[in-house]
């Protein structure tokens, strides 16, 4: 409460706002998610083949790769870029060469920014995300998972638009004077 406060926002209509998202989810899962079937391989490579221009990622990612023994030492590097117990390089990452977790990070990333610190077994890592350089279309099992994405988008609209046109037919609608 005291957080929300302190950004300007009324409790109450918080509340009302996380009710109202709550109401509006479970009405999809029930009313509209059932409707909806997940895409099929070849209807995914079509979509694919006539957005290729919008599929565009970097070939090449330059990061500083940041690791330490233990959680906490990376978070204190995050809050005040303490180098202490810190070990760092500069690398260059290839995109066709990252498995699909980390290329989706990664490009989520902004330049300049930092990842989340992620348990590499015996030590932990983070990556400052430097540039991003030329330009390559995603593979189609690259981009499958955001296709994928994409499709659900749009089926949920298109069935939404539906379920309101049916109920629209269904309504009885009586003039009151």
């Amino acid at each position: 409460k005291k957080v929300l406060a302190s950004q300007g926002t009324n409790w109450q209509k918080y509340k009302a706002r996380i009710k109202t998202v709550i109401k509006k989810e479970k009405f999809f899962r029930q009313k509209i998610v059932p409707s909806m079937n997940p895409p099929s391989e070849s209807t995914l490579k079509r979509y694919y083949n006539k957005n290729k221009k919008n599929l565009l990622i970097p070939t090449t990612i330059n990061v500083i790769e940041y690791s330490a023994k233990n959680k906490d030492t990376i978070n204190n590097f995050l809050k005040t870029k303490s180098k202490k117990g810190i070990k760092s390089k500069k690398t260059k990452l290839y995109t066709k060469n990252l498995d699909e977790s980390m290329l989706n990070l990664l490009m989520r990333i902004q330049n300049g920014a930092y990842t989340r610190p992620m348990n590499a077994g015996d030590r932990y890592v983070i990556y400052k995300v430097l540039s991003k350089n030329g330009k390559r279309v995603m593979s189609f099992k690259e981009a499958k998972p955001l296709l994928a994405e994409i499709y659900q988008r749009e089926q949920r609209a298109k069935k939404l638009k539906e379920y309101f046109a049916q109920q629209k037919l269904k309504a009885k609608i009586k003039k009151l004077r």
